[in-house]
C-alpha cells in the first residue's frame, strides 16, 4: 500500500474524527471572533451616538448664546435709547435756561 491509498482510507475518517473531538474549540474559536465582531460593531454604534449627543449639546449651546446676545443687544439698544432721550432733555433744558436766563452764555456746548 501506498501513502495516497492509505490516506484515501484513513485520511477523511482522521480527520472527520478530529473535528468532532475538536468541534468545541472550533466553534468557541468561531464564535469569540464572531463577539468580537459583535462588539466593534457596538462600540461603533455607541461612538455614532456620542458623537449625536455632543452635536446636540453644541447646536443647543449655539442657540441659548445667540438668545442670550439678541437679550444683550435689545437691552444694550434700550439703555442707548434712555441715554439719547436724557441728552435731548438735558438739550432742551439748557436752551430754555440760555434764553430765558440771563446768567447763562448763549454758547451751545
Amino acid at each position: 500500500m501506498n501513502i495516497l491509498e492509505i490516506l484515501q482510507q484513513w485520511g477523511i475518517p482522521a480527520i472527520t474524527g478530529v473535528v468532532a473531538w475538536n468541534k468545541d474549540r472550533i466553534l468557541t474559536a468561531l464564535n469569540v471572533k464572531k463577539q468580537e465582531t459583535d462588539i466593534a460593531g457596538s462600540e461603533a454604534d455607541n461612538m455614532s451616538k456620542n458623537l449625536k449627543i455632543y452635536q446636540d449639546m453644541i447646536d443647543d449651546m449655539k442657540v441659548r448664546f445667540e438668545s442670550q446676545l439678541q437679550d444683550i443687544e435689545a437691552d444694550y439698544k434700550e439703555e442707548l435709547q434712555k441715554h439719547k432721550e436724557f441728552i435731548q432733555k438735558c438739550n432742551r433744558s439748557l436752551q430754555y435756561y440760555q434764553k430765558n436766563c440771563k446768567c447763562l452764555p448763549n454758547e451751545s456746548i
